[in-house]
């Protein structure tokens, strides 16, 4: 955050950005057919009440998220992280200023200081975002015994770029996804597992013979990605 913080106060002072660059950047682009775009270069550009509002989200799509605003008339920045998706997983542009809750109340407490038509958006934003989350926890956790997990451990490769480590401790299981780190899964069913991080996608492993040959990723799509379990 501390970092942040310093870069925010670079971009004020324009040691990052020379000041005729930076307003280019949080100026919306017009496609060839005329269009007003709601971006500039590299940041997302609104304009709400007669403020104009810069600002990027970022979500990882399970365990990290953020908001960056920033009212540059009244030199104002509003920067959030989060341990999950929620800052950002149903808040996006071009609505994001008004749907997400933290920033409409930041908008309405240190920018126009009243009550704010964003209020009742993003309360039903929050509303549907929640509803829909329900809506997507549909595995219920069963329990498996040990050796079964077991015979799940090992590698799986993917292609030539990426291979994938399971691991068994008792009755927990894990997979090295992101890279670096472990995610734990939880099964289902015999043979398919969730991850609470996961949004949307399940894991399931094949067997051929009684022996597990193969994992592969559920998307949702239609498409799911298969790895040769090769030790």
């Amino acid at each position: 955050m501390r970092d942040l913080a310093k870069y925010d106060a670079a971009l004020d002072r324009h040691v990052l950005l020379a000041p005729k660059t930076q307003e280019l950047a949080w100026t919306p682009f017009v496609s060839n057919s005329g269009e007003k775009l709601p971006y500039g270069l590299g940041w997302f550009t609104d304009e709400y009440r007669g403020e104009r509002i810069a600002y990027h989200s970022g979500n990882w799509g399970t365990a990290f998220s953020a908001f960056y605003v920033k009212v540059p008339a009244k030199n104002l920045s509003l920067i959030l992280l989060a341990n999950s998706e929620a800052l950002s997983d149903g808040f996006w542009f071009p609505d994001a200023v008004e749907t997400e809750p933290f920033v409409c109340s930041f908008l309405r407490h240190f920018v126009f200081n009243s009550d704010d038509p964003c209020t009742a958006v993003s309360e039903a934003a929050t509303k549907k975002w929640l509803s829909d989350r329900v809506a997507r926890s549909k595995w219920k956790q069963v329990v498996l015994d040990a050796a079964l997990l077991a015979s799940y451990a090992g590698e799986y490769r993917r292609d030539e770029k990426r291979t994938y480590t399971i691991t068994v401790e008792g009755t927990r299981m894990f997979i090295d996804t992101p890279r670096g780190e472990r995610t734990e899964m939880f099964p289902f069913s015999d043979h398919e597992f969730f991850a609470k991080v996961w949004r949307d996608t399940d894991v399931r492993f094949l067997r051929e013979g009684g022996a597990v040959t193969a994992m592969e990723f559920d998307f949702g799509d239609g498409k799911p990605v298969r790895s040769k379990k090769i030790r």
